[in-house]
């Protein structure tokens, strides 16, 4: 019995040397030997080696994408209990990637993660209950999960929460709270949060309407490929007085009209023909 468990430990701590190892490698971007470890120390039952070796076969690093492999080294881990490998799991289970959908199960995995604490996984548990994929739609069921994870700094969360404060979604109306939440998770670069941060300066809800700063948040929102605000920030410079204003607005509304955004179509014959 003394040896099976020597046995084991030295086991495990040889999988923990390789796994270190692949760290290393991978941080110098020498993507086939980290893989070549990773594996050794996957094999050997390193659960973060599982993590990091299905994060390769995933994002196609030092090796071609294989979303099956990802699934079966995410199990493994998942199955050790480490919340990140059982989040990316159940995201393959909501996508179908590598796997077929499965939203039962992808709730199911989000909820064992979810009570670790982890914010990405309460993030996507209020994603379900906004959406009413699974269970019953619950807005505020919603709120208290992007807000648990909003608090954490999880950027998408306080998005989320911002929109839901913006609209009196599980919580009374508030364009103080919505204005709040959009400047944390914009200054993160959420494109959905420079936007909408954007159309509350623009529209002056909750505070002073300023045209200029909603100018800014649409740019930045725009130059990330957001037709609707492309949209918006074409619209403006073409309301202002100086013809290179007018014509950059010309640029944004085409941008938005090429993905297809119907408004943005509709914006740009108009200001064409205003600017004959």
């Amino acid at each position: 019995m003394n040896m099976v468990i020597e046995d084991k430990g030295k086991q495990k701590h040889k999988a923990k040397e390789l796994a270190i190892l692949g760290d290393k490698y991978y941080a110098k971007h020498d993507f086939n030997a980290a893989i070549s470890c990773y594996q050794k120390a996957a094999e050997l039952g390193d659960k973060l080696a599982q993590y990091n070796l299905a994060l390769m076969y995933e994002g196609g690093e030092g090796v071609e994408v294989n979303h099956a492999k990802a699934v079966y080294w995410y199990k493994k881990s998942a199955d050790s209990g480490l919340p990140e490998a059982q989040i990316n799991l159940a995201l393959c289970y909501y996508w179908g990637a590598g796997v077929e959908k499965d939203f039962k199960a992808a709730y199911e995995l989000l909820t064992l993660a979810g009570k670790t604490g982890h914010p990405n996984a309460q993030y996507w548990l209020g994603k379900f209950y906004y959406s009413g994929v699974y269970v019953s739609k619950s807005d505020e069921k919603a709120f208290e999960y992007f807000k648990k994870a909003a608090l954490k700094g999880h950027s998408g969360a306080q998005d989320m929460l911002a929109l839901l404060y913006f609209n009196g979604e599980g919580v009374e109306q508030d364009y103080s709270k919505s204005r709040y939440w959009f400047t944390r998770a914009a200054n993160k670069g959420e494109t959905h949060a420079q936007f909408w941060l954007g159309r509350i300066f623009e529209l002056g809800l909750g505070t002073e309407k300023s045209l200029k700063k909603a100018m800014v948040l649409y740019k930045k929102a725009a130059e990330q490929g957001m037709a609707e605000a492309q949209n918006s920030l074409g619209v403006c410079l073409c309301k202002q007085e100086a013809q290179n204003e007018k014509e950059l607005g010309l640029f944004w509304l085409r941008k938005a009209a090429v993905q297809g955004y119907t408004e943005a179509q509709y914006n740009l014959a108009v200001y064409r023909q205003k600017q004959k």
